[in-house]
């Protein structure tokens, strides 16, 4: 067995580079980083990548040199497996947003409602097939499946979210546009996720000690860092300060007190 620690981040940023959460812990932990985030992908995908990279890792790696960290997004982003690239009728021939689950596949077709004027198989979705409560129910069965998953394995991980999904929709409703939906549809988008009886089993049995101890990395920002932690004027995406701050802070702390995991002294970052 591998004695190579690994820390696995997964989740839909607004930004992937060296000064994000993911890249600070790697070096704060002194762990080799995977890095499965992507911008714009749904919480299927960042389950699916999850638990296809972790099942692959405990065939050359303890799982207890494996830490993971997950940051959860809106539930509305869907996504369809396009078998025949090619020839696909639903989607422009010079398109290639498709991304991966297994490695080097590139199959899945992100569904993104920001998409709906240009793609044509994002407007046939979210017009016919869409629906508000459902998207919040799969979003809660896959952050409950990749717990099952990852607590079996006993697995060392935390999970938050970009955006508050569950209490509070203000910053949400700053970042989307919906001015290309009708008011209708536009009510659809709208995010209460703890308003149906559908939603609260499913959210009672999130195993929420698992979760970082804030309501979102925005909402933490924007309550911590108003000035320094935003670049732009609506302060709707930290800067590279603030997630250092966000990492040293709260995910930091939160592996120290649940896992008894250590920032590793000789990180290059103070």
């Amino acid at each position: 067995m591998s004695e190579n620690k690994i820390f696995i981040a997964a989740g839909s940023g607004l930004v992937n580079n060296k000064n994000c959460w993911q890249h600070i812990c790697k070096e704060k932990l002194n762990h080799n980083l995977i890095d499965l985030t992507e911008e714009k992908i749904g919480n299927a995908l960042i389950s699916r990548r999850v638990i296809y990279k972790v099942n692959e890792l405990i065939k050359t790696h303890k799982p207890e040199d494996i830490v993971v960290g997950i940051m959860w997004t809106i539930p509305q982003i869907q996504e369809r497996y396009v078998n025949d690239i090619k020839n696909d009728s639903y989607m422009g021939k010079t398109e290639n947003s498709l991304t991966s689950v297994v490695d080097d596949i590139k199959n899945w077709r992100t569904l993104n409602f920001e998409n709906i004027l240009s793609s044509e198989d994002c407007e046939l979705f979210f017009k016919i097939i869409y629906n508000k409560l459902q998207s919040y129910v799969i979003s809660a069965e896959h952050i409950l499946r990749t717990q099952w998953f990852l607590n079996r394995l006993g697995i060392k991980y935390f999970m938050t979210t970009h955006l508050d999904i569950f209490h509070n929709e203000e910053n949400y409703l700053k970042m989307y546009d919906f001015s290309k939906l009708t008011n209708h549809k536009r009510n659809g988008y709208s995010l209460n996720i703890l308003c149906y009886n559908e939603i609260n089993y499913l959210h009672d049995m999130i195993d929420k000690k698992r979760f970082l101890p804030i309501y979102s990395m925005l909402d933490w920002v924007q309550e911590n860092y108003p000035n320094d932690g935003f670049d732009d004027s609506e302060k709707l995406k930290p800067n590279g300060f603030a997630n250092e701050k966000f990492t040293t802070e709260v995910i930091l702390p939160f592996l120290k007190n649940t896992y008894n995991l250590e920032p590793n002294e000789t990180s290059k970052l103070n």
